[in-house]
């Protein structure tokens, strides 16, 4: 059997060692590796055969001596088997592993990966796991040996010198294992640590050689690829490093090409925005000249755009809010105009609908102040032709422009209000510490928008001193609250109102402390500051004085005994009475049916048109109405009836 494992080695090592050649080197390593498999599946087969014919041979050779058969002398061969086959097994691949641990540590063999996916013969688990059988066995081994030994049978003159060199002889190849499986682990070990210590130290090419065929060589291929994984990495980060200077550099310079790029627009862009402004700036009036009315009203507005900017030296800010006070003459009597405004869209388009509004304004403005036909107008006439020509303009737009908006006229003798709301946050009216809106319904579309004529109308209202009307636009409640909710309470505003000191300005502080204001602001406010005309005692002394005679001259009509001339006077003293009592709409409602009776039909029609625009559903003035248009149907004034008229008529 030795001479026939020998063979068998020569031939196993003459096949591996006839490919030395760099081409092969990959094979040479996985035989080198698989060669102690090769030596353990030989040594087991060696002593399986070679035992089991030891002990035949043997015992025929006692019983042709002594002529029997002793069992004794074989008891052993069982666990002796047992004991020395697995011993043997892995001495021998451990001595074999160790000896060609040197070649695979060359530098030809050490680097070359064997494929991880290739099945492992002998772990070492395995191994130890021999280890630790033949262990156990060896008490059994030498409890049996005793057995025989101390009989009679054995011939042994002194059998404890045989016992002692029995269990020598079986430690022996124990100790001898330990030393080399110690020495496998130490090897695998060492090679990592060392591995592991030049990556500390930045070299990446000493790497751990796959020296055993177990989990230690599985190891080292898995600390192979990570090491790689590493080189190419730290490589990488060094190339990175080299160039990054550079590449900081080239993208400073794409950065500061694109920021100066950004920077040019956005100077044109303020450029824009700053011309817009200056354009904007004719449109925006405080200062009227008329010392009655800057005697008797005190107003002033505030705004706030969304959008600031900085052309050059100048600090601007852009949007779509307006305020606009001025002057205007009407039937010999001056009144106030405002409006507040609130343009759709930020910044540029805002302020290009405020342009728009701003130019008609202006032109509706010095039309009156040049041309008699446009001061002839009644209050109500003329706040309606200015709407309708702002709502047709801004209709040409398509719906890309839509403005909301409060405008209106304050009567400076009377303190008369009149407005219209085109879809704007009502006004607020402050009257003796007490805040509330004005007319919180029926208020009109946007301008822009499709409205029918007959649906127009005009609020009116009553001043008083000390009065003070607040008017801003939405940006007052779109607010952004500490919770990070958006305020949907209008009437945060006049609890805001009650803690200010009803200044512009404190009421903008007062805002900004309650939440972050998300769009753009805009405030305007009128306060009275003196009595109204009618609230003279003289006056008021005059006017019941005229209501007592109106009231006779009524009585005379209804019984039919009012001369020509008497009815004449009837006329002039209405007249005059809702000239100074306007919103008298009973009284303003007579003054119609006698500018009708004594035949002064347009005076008549104006009238009852007036009070429609205030009322359009109230059923007095719908009744005298369609009274004066069955009168005129077949006549030739006819054709003066208004438009209006007609229509709220056709709609009843």
């Amino acid at each position: 059997m030795l001479i026939i494992g020998t063979f068998l080695r020569y031939n196993k090592l003459k096949k591996i060692f006839s490919r030395l050649i760099p081409a092969e080197n990959y094979h040479i390593k996985k035989e080198l590796l698989t060669f102690p498999y090769f030596e353990v599946i030989l040594i087991m087969s060696r002593w399986l055969v070679g035992i089991t014919l030891a002990h035949i041979f043997f015992g025929f050779l006692l019983y042709y001596i002594k002529g029997e058969f002793d069992f004794r002398f074989h008891i052993t061969a069982f666990p002796l088997a047992l004991f020395i086959i697995p011993i043997e097994m892995t001495g021998h691949y451990l001595i074999t592993e160790n000896e060609i641990r040197k070649y695979l540590k060359s530098t030809q063999l050490k680097d070359i990966a064997i494929n991880r996916n290739t099945r492992m013969r002998i772990t070492i688990f395995i191994k130890i796991l021999f280890f630790i059988f033949s262990l156990v066995n060896m008490p059994i081994i030498l409890l049996l040996s005793m057995n025989y030994l101390s009989s009679s049978k054995s011939g042994l003159q002194n059998p404890i010198l045989h016992m002692v060199i029995i269990t020598t002889i079986l430690l022996y190849p124990l100790l001898h294992i330990s030393y080399y499986i110690a020495k496998n682990i130490k090897e695998n070990i060492k090679q990592i640590k060392v591995s592991l210590k030049e990556v500390s130290l930045s070299n990446f090419e000493e790497k751990v050689g796959m020296l055993t065929y177990d989990e230690f060589g599985e190891l080292a291929i898995y600390i192979n690829k990570i090491i790689e994984k590493l080189k190419e990495m730290y490589y990488s980060l060094i190339h990175l490093n080299k160039n990054l200077e550079k590449k900081v550099e080239e993208r400073t310079k794409e950065l500061q090409q694109s920021f100066e790029e950004i920077k040019k627009l956005k100077t044109q862009q303020d450029a824009d925005y700053y011309l817009t402004t200056l354009l904007l700036k004719p449109f925006i009036n405080l200062n009227i000249q008329n010392k009655e009315i800057n005697q008797i009203l005190e107003y002033d507005f505030f705004i706030k755009q969304k959008k600031e900017f900085q052309f050059r030296n100048h600090e601007e800010e852009i949007g779509g809010d307006y305020c606009y006070f001025d002057e205007i003459r009407l039937k010999d009597k001056s009144y106030l105009f405002f409006i507040n405004a609130d343009a759709m869209g930020k910044s540029i388009q805002g302020a290009g609908g405020i342009l728009v509004l701003g130019s008609m304004i202006q032109s509706a403005i010095q039309r009156n102040k040049f041309f008699k036909e446009d001061q002839i107008l009644s209050p109500e006439h003329w706040l309606r032709e200015l709407f309708i020509q702002m709502h047709k303009t801004l209709e040409t737009f398509q719906g890309s422009m839509y403005i909301s908006c409060v405008m209106g006229l304050i009567d400076i003798n009377t303190l008369s209000l009149f407005y219209m709301n085109a879809e704007h946050p009502n006004p607020i009216l402050i009257r003796k510490n007490e805040a509330y809106f004005l007319n919180p319904e029926n208020n009109l579309r946007k301008l822009g928008l499709s409205i029918e004529k007959k649906s127009l109308f005009i609020h009116t209202y009553q001043l008083q001193k000390d009065d003070i009307l607040i008017i801003g636009s939405d940006g007052k409640d779109d607010l952004e609250l500490p919770d990070n909710t958006i305020n949907d309470n209008e009437y945060l505003f006049i609890d805001i109102l009650y803690q200010s000191d009803y200044t512009l300005k404190g009421i903008y502080e007062k805002l900004k402390s309650y939440g972050k204001i998300k769009d753009d602001l805009s405030l305007l406010k009128i306060k009275v500051k003196e009595p109204a005309l009618i609230e003279n005692e003289e006056i008021k002394e005059e006017l019941n004085n005229l209501q007592n005679e109106i009231t006779e001259l009524i009585d005379l009509l209804a019984n039919k005994n009012l001369e020509e001339e008497k009815l004449q006077i009837l006329y002039e003293k209405l007249k005059y009475y809702t000239n100074l009592v306007p919103l008298d709409n009973k009284m303003l409602l007579l003054y119609a049916q006698i500018c009708f009776k004594i035949r002064n039909i347009n005076e008549a029609l104006e009238t009852i048109e007036r009070l429609l625009l205030r009322d359009p559903k109230n059923s007095s003035f719908l009744l005298i109405a369609s009274k004066f248009y069955e009168k005129l149907e077949k006549t030739k004034f006819k054709e003066n009836i208004p438009g209006f008229i007609l229509s709220i008529l056709e709609n009843q």
